[in-house]
């Protein structure tokens, strides 16, 4: 079976909302819209041929940038769609009142995703949101991931 290579747009306009500030990075309104050209400390892990790069065709159009992560399927690094932050992203979220992950995804795969946002650190229980389906080959959709502890 051939690897089914899935690349999703994601974290074009990522923001905490409904939050307070904590001292590990969280910050009330929180913003990665990677107009400065990088990826804003966002990586893949070891070893992936296709680490996470700022594209331009955000949803604000050809001027706008954005985060694309990709996955080639099968097994091993980067055959999963995983990105992760371990900077400004740290701390927990329900502790500083975070209940919500707010962001622009576009699916350039030919098949429907799942997406689930995860935040787990050292004595903290982990954070999860449900799942939001983004359809095959989708547009810019505004998402909103709710997050709990499981």
């Amino acid at each position: 079976m051939a690897p089914i290579n899935h690349s999703l747009a994601v974290l074009a306009a990522c923001l905490f909302f409904y939050g307070a500030s904590v001292a590990e990075g969280i910050t009330f309104g929180q913003l990665d819209d990677f107009q400065d050209g990088t990826v804003q400390g966002w990586v893949s892990g070891l070893f992936n041929a296709h680490p996470p790069i700022n594209v331009a065709g955000g949803p604000g159009g050809a001027g706008d940038a954005f985060l694309q992560v990709e996955a080639h399927g099968g097994s091993g690094p980067g055959s999963k769609l995983v990105t992760f932050n371990q900077d400004q992203w740290r701390g927990d979220y329900l502790a500083a009142g975070v209940t919500a992950i707010r962001m622009d995804i576009k699916n350039f795969s030919d098949n429907a995703l799942t997406i689930r946002l995860l935040a787990q650190q050292v004595l903290v229980e982990p954070l999860v949101s449900d799942g939001v389906e983004v359809g095959a080959n989708s547009g810019w959709t505004e998402t909103l991931c709710r997050c709990r502890r499981d």
